[in-house]
């Protein structure tokens, strides 16, 4: 993994207030509205033939122009970059023939209020669409997203003393990244099946509602239901073939308009509830209910 750090091989401000003069020889690039002197625009474009291509050389991590802002007016600025959309000469660009951009940006930040402070765009893939020419290499407009807003950032130009800060693309190239892992697939719809099994009067002697094939339900649950009388105990037992019962060990008691909630612990073909009167001679009534999800 590396980086490429390219000088801008050609930059100039354009200016609202002097539309027809040329700004190739300012020190200084300028965005947004200056309070007396009105609107201005930057254009930069770098040489990017020293970048590997995508389909023979490593892949492209991100791309970033940074700009040093070196002072800083107004309050709230917000400036996005575009790609150009036609030629320009540094030397003969003004804002009367100023090229036409992209009609959205390719990134926009919230220019800090710092001076001497780096702000940086990301312009991944309009470097990519460049590299691999897919498009046309025209360059960068740098512009105040509100224009009538009275705010400007102004950063050294490559007339600028200093190299150290003039802007530049920052191009990190390295291994591809692996794909993400699929997606997994959404979970299957589950489907609520309800059987009303109807009411069920106690003895002192044990019985049990008709047999239910649970084949193809999860999560069953039975719900007793006590509807009328005295006290009634209930349990669920089951069987792999209809005929031959196994009981479960957990008892419940419904009583008073209560609902006794039965869950299996054991996974089979086939369930029933049994009931019987919790006090000799004391019947009562349950009305019993079997749910499950498919």
């Amino acid at each position: 993994m590396g980086n490429h750090s390219i000088r801008p091989k050609a930059d100039a401000v354009i200016w609202a207030f002097s539309p027809t003069r040329n700004q190739g020889d300012s020190l200084l690039l300028c965005a947004g509205r200056h309070r007396i002197w009105g609107v201005y625009r930057s254009l930069l474009r770098f040489d990017v033939a020293a970048i590997p291509s995508p389909t023979t050389g490593p892949y492209m991590r991100e791309a970033k122009l940074v700009w040093y802002q070196r002072w800083r007016t107004g309050h709230l600025l917000l400036l996005d970059v575009y790609g150009l959309a036609g030629s320009w000469r540094e030397r003969e660009v003004t804002w009367l023939n100023q090229p036409a951009a992209d009609i959205l940006p390719t990134d926009c930040v919230v220019c800090p209020q710092a001076r001497g402070t780096w702000v940086e765009f990301n312009v991944t893939a309009l470097v990519r669409a460049w590299v691999a020419g897919d498009r046309p290499n025209y360059g960068l407009l740098v512009r105040a997203r509100n224009e009538e807003m009275e705010a400007l950032s102004a950063a050294p130009s490559t007339r600028w003393g200093d190299p150290g800060v003039w802007p530049r693309l920052v191009v990190c190239v390295g291994p591809e990244p692996p794909p993400p892992p699929p997606v997994p697939p959404p979970p299957p719809v589950r489907r609520v099946v309800t059987r009303d099994l109807g009411e069920f009067e106690s003895r002192d002697t044990r019985r049990a509602t008709g047999a239910v094939d649970v084949g193809g339900l999860e999560v069953v649950t039975a719900f007793a239901f006590h509807v009328d009388g005295h006290a009634v105990n209930v349990h669920m037992s089951y069987s792999t073939d209809g005929l031959t019962w196994f009981p479960d060990p957990a008892s419940h008691k419904a009583a008073n308009g209560e609902v006794a909630r039965l869950t299996p612990l054991h996974f089979t073909r086939y369930l029933r509830v049994e009931y019987q009167s919790a006090e000799t001679g004391l019947p009562g009534t349950i009305r019993v209910v079997l749910q499950g999800t498919t």
